[in-house]
């Protein structure tokens, strides 16, 4: 899923210059997230076409195209993965029934005609990426002075060069959960990094970490990401089609270019270096995630719209002690005011959240479907605990989703803390 594409939408506007249709920088390394390659188009119809096309290619392109010394193929590690990623993968399941498939079950000869059915098996999905793994390394042409890195499970592998066939385990890299989790410490390890991945939620995680980096007097790694055209379908389950047009994001002129215009809105002295941290709430807020709703009715679009407004809020509401919202300035500044602009001729001046909503529901032209969709306080306020524990978990921090994050355990689950 990612972040709401509106967001990308927006960032393309102010800052034009960080979207190029080709790589201007040189890169040391490439990476790739191999749980978007396992998203294969209907053209793909044996194992050997699947680990060629969606696999091996794509890390020759890199490395004869692109002029990557190492490639990086990552996988999810389930084992690490936050439970909260089961509310969405929930949401996947609803538009199409998991196959059957026994975790000790062996893969068919042929792919399934229902892939998009089989996928949604974690079992299958696991032996999928036992086959890739078991037979990119052989298959991946590397000359001497070139290093394939698997990180799938507990420490990466690496492979090439003087190194045994079975690789070598690479000392210092500890086992992480989400590949876009895993994607950063290569780039501070190389120096440059040109990432491959239609996941939209690398972007708000590569400009949070460059801002924690600057913040600490550290390198700046330099940073590309190779995605969807801004426009085109971009959502983590959309099939990979030939002819779709791709586009690269040069992460530092993005920062760059967001944290000028952010300051300029809030106010012309600002200076500050948390303006990626509070964009990042702002992101994990209003849209959507894979562990946070969004605000109803409000989305990217109205919060660009209203950017001045946002960002002054934002600027106030953030707790730089912490690196998180302060939880009730954010519930009655910035998500209350949004709304008390969006719906101003409802809102009637109302300032406060329980003012601005007690005057929406009052008010007389304001549609029954729209009043039934506003947030209840509870809402708010889980979602913005949610909004804090994603800054964590971008940043890196992994902490249990608990209820002081707006989460709640039910069973071997976790669901919202209001839900």
């Amino acid at each position: 899923m990612g972040i709401h594409s509106d967001w990308v939408k927006a960032f393309k506007a102010e800052v034009p210059n960080a979207f190029t249709d080709e790589l201007h920088t040189n890169i040391a390394a490439g990476f790739i997230d191999g749980q978007i390659q396992l998203m294969k188009s209907r053209y793909v119809v044996t194992w050997e076409q699947f680990v060629q096309y969606q696999f091996v290619l794509p890390l020759q392109r890199l490395l004869r195209t692109h002029g990557a010394g190492t490639v990086v193929l990552a996988f999810d590690d389930y084992a690490h993965v936050p439970r909260a990623k089961g509310m969405t993968q929930a949401k996947r399941a609803k538009r199409a029934e998991p196959m059957q498939f026994h975790e000790r079950a062996q893969l068919p000869a042929l792919i399934p005609d229902y892939w998009d059915r089989a996928i949604l098996n974690r079992n299958f999905k696991t032996r999928v990426i036992q086959l890739v793994i078991a037979r990119v390394p052989a298959l991946l042409e590397l000359r001497d002075t070139e290093t394939l890195i698997i990180d799938y499970k507990g420490a990466p592998r690496a492979y090439g060069g003087s190194r045994a066939p079975e690789g070598e385990l690479l000392e210092g890299f500890a086992g992480l959960g989400e590949a876009d989790l895993k994607f950063f410490r290569y780039a501070e390890h190389f120096g440059s990094l040109l990432a491959v991945t239609t996941d939209s939620d690398y972007l708000p995680i590569t400009l949070l970490r460059l801002e924690a980096r600057e913040r600490e007097g550290a390198p700046q790694p330099r940073v590309v990401i190779q995605r969807l055209r801004v426009g085109e379908a971009n959502s983590e389950t959309a099939k990979v089609r030939p002819g779709r047009a791709f586009e690269f994001v040069d992460t530092n002129a993005l920062r760059a270019g967001l944290a000028t215009v952010l300051s300029k809105c809030a106010t012309p002295h600002a200076e500050d270096c948390f303006w990626m941290a509070r964009l990042c709430a702002l992101v994990a807020l209003f849209g959507g995630t894979d562990f946070s709703r969004g605000m109803p009715q409000i989305g990217p679009k109205r919060v660009w719209d209203n950017l001045p407004l946002a960002s002054r809020d934002i600027f106030h509401a953030f707790d730089t002690a912490r690196g998180q919202l302060d939880e009730h300035a954010a519930q009655e500044r910035v998500v209350s005011n949004l709304y008390a602009a969006v719906f101003a001729a409802h809102a009637r001046g109302a300032r406060g959240s329980s003012s601005v909503f007690r005057a929406l529901q009052r008010s007389g032209k304001l549609s029954a479907r729209t009043k039934s969709a506003l947030p209840s306080a509870a809402y708010i306020d889980a979602s913005v605990r949610n909004a804090n524990w994603i800054l964590l978990y971008w940043g890196g921090d992994v902490r249990a989703e608990d209820e002081s994050f707006g989460y709640r355990a039910v069973g071997a689950r976790v669901t919202y803390a209001d839900a």
